[in-house]
């Protein structure tokens, strides 16, 4: 999913302050994207029951573990990030002040924190996720990333774009697995480039 969200021809139109230029540039590096394939391709392999010579595990133990402290080290910037789910919005236009209230997502319990902070700026979307940097900065992940309750579960639950197919978009839950279809976001995808215009 992050090689889907980094390689989106739109992020280079979001502002550049936005983190999802730093998942961007941090996907682009050709060793990221060896690294990546080659995780890839040992699951793919180990769920198809296809696994290495034993003579060979070893090495491809500690290639794959390698591997993938490499790339939790390239992306560590999203651990100081903060994904928000916002809940409300305040805004008086005479002093130019607001105040956002949002569900701190942190752990896999759909019981978390609510926070509210001062914020600068009217264009908030309640209902919609958010990261918050350090500076208590919003920056919108919508379409990108969606937070709903989940049919099956009935659990919130945050999710990505899974496929499309006609006007519907399928969505997947990054907790549990479980798809929802949604045919209202089709053109935002489309507008962020994870999907091709007019289809």
């Amino acid at each position: 999913m992050l090689v889907k969200i980094g390689g989106s021809a739109d992020i280079g139109t979001l502002p550049d302050s936005h983190p999802l230029h730093d998942l961007r540039r941090a996907v682009a590096d050709p060793g990221f994207q060896d690294r990546t394939k080659y995780l890839l391709d040992l699951r793919n392999d180990n769920s198809h029951l296809v696994g290495p010579d034993p003579t060979e595990l070893p090495h491809v133990r500690d290639r794959a573990a390698q591997s993938l402290q490499d790339l939790l080290t390239s992306v560590s910037f999203l651990a100081d990030l903060t994904l928000a789910e916002v809940t409300r919005t305040d805004w008086d236009s005479l002093t130019k002040q607001g105040q956002v209230t949002y569900r701190e997502l942190v752990g896999d319990h759909p019981v978390v924190r609510t926070q509210r902070i001062p914020y600068p700026s009217p264009e908030v979307e309640p209902g919609s996720l958010y990261l918050l940097d350090g500076e208590q900065r919003l920056h919108l992940l919508r379409p990108y990333l969606t937070g709903r309750i989940c049919a099956d579960c009935r659990t919130w639950s945050t999710f990505h774009i899974g496929g499309a197919k006609g006007g519907t978009v399928t969505l997947k839950s990054m907790g549990c697995g479980h798809t929802a279809d949604d045919a209202t976001l089709r053109s935002a995808f489309q507008q962020v480039g994870l999907l091709p215009a007019g289809k």
